[in-house]
């Protein structure tokens, strides 16, 4: 409940994935915290993002699923 209340779902054609979009600039675990998903699938999903500080206005993934 918590990640369809704090994300988005963007739908393609064979790819589903919902982002996280950052309102004010916060740690990663905060994220985490807030969606219920673990950081290390979050440090997993976003190749080189800060752990530290997430920067407002970043797409975080949260999910991603293929429909093929």
């Amino acid at each position: 409940k918590s990640i369809r209340r704090t994300t988005d779902l963007i739908k393609r054609t064979t790819l589903w994935r919902r982002h996280y979009t950052v309102a004010k600039s916060v740690p990663l675990s905060t994220i985490a915290r807030s969606t219920g998903v673990s950081l290390n699938e979050l440090l997993r999903l976003n190749r080189g993002i800060s752990r530290l500080a997430v920067k407002n206005g970043r797409k975080v993934l949260i999910w991603q699923c293929s429909t093929r």
